[in-house]
């Protein structure tokens, strides 16, 4: 006897209206629009913090500049209560209700950070509020770019989906430069002293106040059209289990172990420590970042693209051993002199951008319409929390007690365990949304109504 669909929504069928081609245009901006800010937002908060880190921590409680990445990990440890509360809503009530509250909640810690008072003003109170804030904007981040990737595959033509889902990093690089533009621009015009008073706030404010301003506009967001919620749908007969899941939840795990810790060394933890531990220059260190993200932008597509043509694990494969085999000679560049820094950070970003490019694709490809964005949100979450976010402190940590190479061991060895994870990985290229890896990892129909190939 056939059950019902465990999802309280009906899938669109192959009958279903597509976006017009300006519409889809429309909708990629507002859903990148959100991801950029959360990357705005880690870029400025781990730029920012040498400024900031006295305002919260006095030197003679506790280290500032370590504390204050001890913070930057708490928020992220949030992500994964925001990738079940917010993936399980994605996935039930719809891709835009979820994008529209994690925006919400991006806003409210930007605001709370940019206008807390100082340590001087409130004591313990003001380290309290900033732990707070992050970890709201943590659990925004654990709903949001799930939510958006899930969005961006269903939106995305069969044979474009690397593309498509290229975008998903690319706004956050997009995010990540504005936030470096506005580092190198506040530095320049603003004095340290200033800076170190209230400067550090200008930004803050700037991403509260730009959230808030897509959460405007994400209301005129269509659903995607692989999910139509409906007031008529049957009464579910279980809610979708993880448990059913287990061998595309542990793909995801592996693969974003290594890419974490990469992205969060390369893109947010290396200019901050470099800045606020080896007293490099802040505008040598900003430029040479924004560089290498402007190459970022440029790469993701042209990854994508590829992946579309030659298949998602050749492109993975690629962007994984490439990182392993220059993580020690890249980090060795990494000092003072300009351009050794932005060669090292060029060439890194090169490959790095390879994974990023192909990863939203694989998650998405790897689940069913209705548990696609729980299923990608809570394993990415976690592993981003427990890899990824703890990578500023360990790298300050471990490269002040141990040197630099003990940091850059740990990193090789995740990207090994993502490379390794390759192997097992089906192949998802061309693979219909409602195609779901059976037990052997080949595709196999999903219970649930097709779509076209359009």
């Amino acid at each position: 006897m056939n059950t019902t669909i465990p999802h309280p929504a009906r899938l669109a069928t192959s009958a279903a209206p597509r976006p017009t081609a300006p519409t889809r245009r429309s909708t990629v901006l507002l859903a990148g629009g959100g991801h950029a800010l959360e990357w705005f937002d880690w870029s400025i908060y781990a730029t920012f913090s040498p400024f900031f880190a006295a305002s919260f921590f006095p030197a003679d409680h506790v280290q500032p500049f370590l504390a204050t990445m001890a913070v930057l990990a708490v928020g992220c440890l949030a992500r994964p209560v925001g990738g079940y509360l917010f993936g399980r809503l994605s996935d039930r009530r719809g891709r835009a209700v979820s994008m529209r509250l994690t925006v919400l909640l991006l806003a409210l810690g930007g605001l709370v950070i940019g206008l807390c008072p100082s340590w001087a003003v409130l004591g313990w109170g003001a380290p309290a509020l900033l732990v707070l804030a992050r970890i709201a904007q943590g659990t925004a981040y654990g709903g949001d770019q799930p939510a958006t990737q899930a969005y961006l595959a269903e939106v995305a033509p069969v044979r474009r989906r690397g593309v498509f889902s290229s975008l998903v990093y690319l706004f956050g690089a997009v995010g990540t430069l504005a936030g470096m533009v506005t580092a190198l621009a506040l530095t320049v015009v603003l004095p340290t002293t200033t800076m170190h008073a209230w400067g550090w706030r200008v930004p803050f404010l700037l991403g509260g106040c730009g959230a808030l301003w897509v959460l405007v506009m994400r209301r005129r967001m269509p659903e995607s059209p692989m999910f139509v919620p409906a007031a008529d749908a049957p009464v579910p007969a279980a809610r979708p289990r993880l448990s059913d899941h287990r061998r595309p939840v542990a793909l995801v795990v592996g693969l974003c172990t290594g890419l974490a810790v990469a992205t969060y060394f390369w893109v947010v933890a290396l200019p901050a420590y470099l800045i606020a531990e080896r007293h490099v220059d802040a505008g040598t260190v900003l430029t040479a970042t924004a560089v290498a993200q402007v190459a970022l932008i440029v790469w993701l597509p042209v990854w994508g693209a590829l992946s579309d043509r030659i298949g998602r694990r050749p492109v993975l494969a690629v962007g994984f051993l490439g990182s392993i085999a220059a993580a020690f000679p890249l980090s060795a560049l990494v000092n003072a002199d300009p351009g050794a820094l932005l060669l090292a950070l060029v060439i890194a970003l090169f490959f790095l951008a390879a994974p990023l490019s192909v990863a939203p694709a694989v998650m998405c490809e790897l689940f069913p319409t209705h548990i696609r964005t729980l299923g990608s949100a809570l394993p990415y979450a976690i592993t981003v929390s427990v890899f990824g976010g703890c990578t500023p402190y360990l790298q300050a940590w471990l490269t002040g007690r141990y040197g630099s190479s003990a940091f850059t061991g740990f990193l090789v060895v995740c990207l090994l365990v993502s490379l390794i994870t390759v192997i097992p990985l089906p192949e998802t290229r061309g693979r219909l949304l409602d195609e779901v890896p059976g037990p052997t990892g080949r595709a196999c129909p999903e219970t649930l109504p097709a779509l076209s190939r359009s």
